[in-house]
């Protein structure tokens, strides 16, 4: 087992009462994106869609675009996404404004702005990244959708409002995605590490991701 994979091991089993922030690469994947729609404005109108392999809560989830600027999901309550399920981060959460998005689940003001060429998205928690897209251009009213092998296309033919094409919170046109985890040999074995996990559980997923990076070295010598 290696150092990384012993280290996710061992966040998921430090919290066995709540769903865990993935921290497994490719359990959320990127499925699609809207740099530059063409009905309102970016400000109002950029959203991005991800799906996810398995339930979790999704604070402290960093999201990164290729200029450097991010946001981190945060909320008093669970910000919870459901297994198999497309889940909706826009700029705005008022239809009447965003251009008539479908029940955004996570608004994120002017954290991460989305560029409109040349640019990327991530996914990461504790420096890992857990998913990225990368893309050379954004048409307007376009969004880039990404294909199951990685690949960002644009061929959305569905309107989502007059001018805008898309599928915030539903499958792509091209073909629909699911996340793929990274296999991650001998997690099992850290089964016995279940009443160690419950006597250090921290309270939030960043203080145990730097718990377990704390612990990993002593457990590999």
């Amino acid at each position: 087992m290696t150092k990384h994979s012993l280290l996710i091991a061992l966040v998921l089993v430090c919290n066995l009462d709540a769903p865990a922030l993935a921290l497994v690469q490719n359990e959320i994947v990127i499925t699609e994106l809207m740099p530059d729609p063409s009905s309102v404005t970016d400000a109002n109108g950029e959203w991005f869609e991800i799906v996810s392999a398995t339930t979790m809560d999704l604070r402290g989830l960093r999201v990164e675009t290729g200029s450097g600027s991010f946001f981190v999901v945060a909320g008093a309550d669970p910000v919870t996404i459901q297994q198999g399920e497309y889940f909706l981060f826009a700029r705005n959460a008022d239809p009447l404004a965003n251009g008539g998005l479908p029940n955004v689940q996570y608004a994120y003001g002017s954290g991460a702005p989305l560029v409109n060429s040349s640019s990327s998205l991530t996914l990461s928690i504790g420096g890992f990244t857990i998913n990225s897209v990368t893309y050379v251009t954004a048409p307007a009213g376009k969004s880039l959708q990404v294909a199951p092998n990685g690949s960002v296309q644009s061929e959305n033919s569905i309107l989502y409002n007059a001018t805008d094409f898309g599928t915030p919170r539903g499958a792509n046109s091209i073909q629909s995605i699911m996340p793929v985890p990274e296999p991650m040999s001998g997690v099992l074995m850290l089964a016995g590490l279940a009443l160690f996990g419950r006597a250090l559980r921290p309270r939030s997923a960043e203080a145990q991701f730097e718990r377990a990076k704390g612990i990993v070295p002593e457990l590999l010598g």
